[in-house]
């Protein structure tokens, strides 16, 4: 399940300095009976690239929950760069931004 939100219309935008062209995104994926390898990876950037075919977009927004290490570590790889920590009224949040610049790069570095 994937949200994309303007954060400018969101309560985020209580937590840090909204700029134009900022894009954010939730994104769910339910556990399966039988994994496959690297379908997450492609998803979100499946996720990153649509959101990026927006023209007007220039970075893309999360807040995952502090205690999640795999979304963490999904993120880092398509190119999010962790800010800090916020305080939500139901998590414990990592504020994070890719930019389309930054996404690039990591196709060019990690392919597969």
């Amino acid at each position: 399940l994937f949200e994309g939100y303007h954060p400018a219309h969101d309560r985020l935008a209580d937590h840090y300095q909204v700029r134009p062209g900022d894009r954010g995104m939730h994104l769910l994926l339910a556990p399966c009976e039988k994994p496959v390898h690297g379908f997450s990876l492609e998803v979100m950037r499946s996720i990153l690239a649509y959101q990026f075919a927006d023209p007007f977009a220039r970075r893309i927004v999360v807040e995952p929950d502090a205690r999640n290490a795999k979304v963490h570590a999904l993120n880092r790889r398509v190119g999010f760069v962790y800010q800090r920590l916020l305080q939500l009224p139901e998590k414990d949040a990592c504020l994070a931004f890719c930019t389309r610049a930054q996404f690039l790069a990591t196709l060019q570095e990690n392919p597969q």
